[in-house]
């Protein structure tokens, strides 16, 4: 019989595994009382600590602190593929028309059906449409064979771009697409037959979101199909914070993005006491993400007013604190501002795009200075690097910033040495994503050159320079543990390439501390990050240790349990006890 949510509210004390404390420390023993922890040592001491505790033996386990993601997108991701049915391991068009087929049953004539794409989200490495028993994704003809009363679209999920998208008969005709919609569209192609009729495959810029910029009328045309469902957040939210505690993960930092209503949604769940993660938000002032609003002063002024409402420290689970600006974009779509041009998804030259004008960025920074507003910027290109840099400098100058701020900069995939060490002096800490070596490395290589790489994903270079470096999951890949791997050998795509050079390199110890206690102190939040007395008893229980396995061994870590402030979310304990 095995430990249940039930009676997780009982003293215990773990015992027989090792405790891994922190990145450096380990132990024999951990106890637990009233979600914290309150003893960690050797087996007779904690016990001693803890009179009338349940000794529970897991042995064979590894205890370790609950993961910290600092980029997740948990809420977005969620909302995105809960109306959509699942072709990501199809093998074939007949797998795809037979899932499409099985959703059309039980949905109303005329609505849509949607699919995800198939193969590995987000990068699609090892799995595509391109391995398809076909080669290439099914026509409109064949999605009208799973049916022809409902419009059906096979999704096509950002960053990569070009990518590739279908529809069926019913939805060409509901968006409007024939034979007089032409063949090219801004960056988007339409696939024709000889006779001139779509064949319901378009690729290019036909990406779920981050498309806005390139083509007007795929915008419009992704406008009439509801590919976000307010209704489902109930049940899409229960059902990733499961899977983020599934993978260990305890806290995370929705930090790109959010607005107001995604915001509400936490604070809702932290009301009825429904959170199963910790939960650090800050909303976006005028986002790009999901389309691009006009920025102007008037719009600044409003989002940075409802911003500063929105700031407040609800308890233990659930804080809002600063705000978010993304002032460009991914190098994917050419938005990525770098200081030299480079090609483009469409083989165009570029040097990226600012979606906010850089007197209204200075603006929300002295503002932000002014009322004491820690500030998230999202980005990383070096060009972005050197405006954001330079505006730093002008408001230290003026007294507005002391340097104390621990302001953060997400993503920050590209960074020279002296950019570096002028955050540093700042006080800029950084989150950080090895999925944008393994994932994006290959298309940095390809469109920007070989020199690029020196300055990619500088791990090494930013620990070095005194940055707090914290990590996360992002586009991917989606287990912690992969990234945790991808951290010591950034590695490109399959590989076997790594891009592991002198600004890059960090050891095990360094890479599992970017989840844990690193991670804790580049959010502010005191308790999380480590096991050592007196935190949250945020845990779990693992089959292998993260810092000392075999590197190849990572990214197959299982997770047996997840416990949050000693209450069990996920799996459950060893019911012997010792």
């Amino acid at each position: 019989m095995s430990e249940t949510k039930s009676n997780a509210g009982q003293d215990i004390v773990l015992v027989g595994g090792v405790v891994r404390v922190d990145e450096n420390t380990t132990a024999e023993a951990i106890g637990i009382r009233d979600g914290r922890v309150v003893s960690v040592g050797d087996r007779e001491t904690v016990l001693s600590q803890c009179p009338g505790a349940r000794e529970v033996d897991v042995a064979g386990s590894v205890v370790a602190p609950g993961l910290i993601d600092t980029h997740p997108h948990t809420l977005h991701y969620a909302l995105l593929e809960a109306p959509l049915v699942d072709v990501r391991h199809a093998r074939s068009w007949a797998d795809i028309v037979m899932a499409v087929r099985e959703r059309a049953k039980t949905t109303p004539p005329g609505e849509w059906v949607m699919t995800t794409p198939v193969g590995d989200p987000h990068y699609f490495v090892n799995e595509s449409w391109r391995d398809l028993a076909e080669g290439v994704l099914p026509d409109a003809a064949a999605l009208d064979s799973a049916t022809s009363e409902h419009p059906v679209i096979v999704q096509a999920w950002a960053p990569t771009v070009p990518n590739h998208a279908v529809f069926n008969s019913a939805a060409l005709a509901l968006l409007g697409i024939d034979q007089d919609t032409p063949d090219a569209e801004g960056g988007v192609l339409v696939e024709k037959d000889a006779e001139g009729r779509p064949t319901g495959r378009v690729s290019g810029g036909v990406n779920n979101y981050y498309n806005h910029t390139h083509n007007e009328w795929w915008a419009q045309t992704w406008s009439k199909i509801p590919f976000i469902q307010p209704q489902l957040i109930p049940a899409a939210i229960g059902s990733a914070m499961a899977e983020y505690n599934a993978m260990g993960i305890t806290t995370i930092y929705e930090g790109h993005a959010m607005e107001p209503e995604h915001i509400g949604v936490y604070q809702a769940l932290n009301e009825a006491n429904a959170l199963t993660l910790r939960v650090l938000a800050a909303p976006e002032v005028l986002g790009s993400a999901f389309g691009v609003q006009t920025p102007d002063e008037q719009r600044l002024a409003e989002h940075l007013a409802r911003a500063e409402a929105l700031q407040a420290d609800h308890g233990d689970m659930f804080k809002v604190r600063g705000f978010t600006m993304a002032p460009t974009g991914p190098a994917n779509n050419g938005h990525l501002v770098q200081r030299e041009p480079y090609t483009g998804p469409f083989g165009e030259e570029t040097q990226g795009h600012w979606f906010i004008p850089q007197q209204l960025l200075e603006k929300a920074l002295r503002h932000a200075a002014e009322r004491g507003l820690r500030v998230n910027l999202c980005g990383g290109g070096l060009g972005e690097h050197d405006v954001v840099l330079g505006q730093l400098d002008k408001l230290r100058a003026d007294g507005a910033l002391n340097g104390d701020e621990q302001w953060i900069f997400q993503h920050a995939m590209f960074l020279d040495e002296g950019q570096a060490e002028r955050y540093a002096g700042h006080g800029v800490q950084m989150t950080v994503n090895s999925g944008f070596t393994y994932g994006k490395g290959d298309m940095y290589l390809e469109r920007m050159g070989e020199q690029i790489l020196g300055d990619l994903n500088p791990f090494r270079r930013m620990i070095d320079a005194g940055i707090k470096v914290a990590a996360s999951t992002d586009w991917g890949p989606k287990n912690p543990y992969a990234c945790m791997a991808l951290a010591v050998t950034h590695q490109l795509g399959r590989g076997p390439r790594r891009n592991d050079g002198l600004a890059q390199k960090i050891d095990r110890q360094e890479a599992y501390a970017m989840w844990g206690r690193r991670a804790a102190e580049v959010l502010g939040w005191p308790g999380v990050g480590d096991l050592r007395t007196g935190r949250h008893a945020d845990l779990v229980l693992l089959d292998r240790d993260p810092v000392t396995c075999p590197i190849e061994d990572l990214p197959g870590t299982q997770v047996t349990a997840t416990l949050v402030g000693g209450r069990i979310v996920s799996g459950a304990l060893p019911g012997k006890t010792a």
